[in-house]
């Protein structure tokens, strides 16, 4: 299928597709970009020793842009069965897909602002990312933050709202 890739290791198996708001093409290679260390460095914790022969997959965009936007969705399954990604639209603006009952919409043109939204009514659940408000069961959720990310679940017959805000990674080293 296009812009989807296969990996298998062992007993595990993952899907998974990409989505773009440019064209872009696949690079495989056994090697990493930047050699790979070890940052554990912690009295009598000793570093990892890195091998270069791990696979990585890289999707690398045609055209110079400024900005581009991503949507990648990948399942991982051990001796299960995959699920096809179903896409019931597709424009330039925004990416609807199914999989599993899972409805995802996805805006990755930069003509309209960033939105993620994943709902399940089988599994009592609504999903958005860089929102200011979330539709479940017909009712609207408004979070104090504008672009935060909400969850609203049915959880034991109950309704359970969650807001987040990102917050700055402080310093590893």
């Amino acid at each position: 299928l296009h812009n989807t890739f296969v990996s298998t290791i062992e007993n595990a198996k993952g899907t998974g597709k990409l989505w773009c708001s440019q064209a872009f093409s696949w690079q495989l290679s056994n090697k990493f970009d930047v050699p790979a260390v070890s940052f554990r460095n912690y009295k009598g914790m000793p570093g990892k020793k890195y091998k270069d022969t791990q696979w990585h997959l890289k999707a690398i965009n045609k055209t110079k842009a400024s900005k581009v936007r991503f949507l990648s969705i990948i399942q991982v399954a051990q001796g299960g069965k995959m699920l096809p990604f179903e896409e019931t639209a597709n424009t330039a603006d925004v990416t609807k897909i199914n999989i599993g009952g899972w409805e995802i919409d996805a805006a990755l043109s930069y003509d309209l602002p960033a939105q993620l939204q994943i709902r399940s009514s089988a599994a009592n659940t609504a999903f958005t990312a860089y929102g200011s408000s979330i539709k479940f069961e017909n009712q609207w959720y408004k979070g104090e933050h504008t672009e935060s990310s909400m969850l609203v679940e049915r959880v034991n017959g109950k309704i359970k709202f969650d807001e987040a805000v990102d917050v700055p990674v402080a310093p590893t080293r």
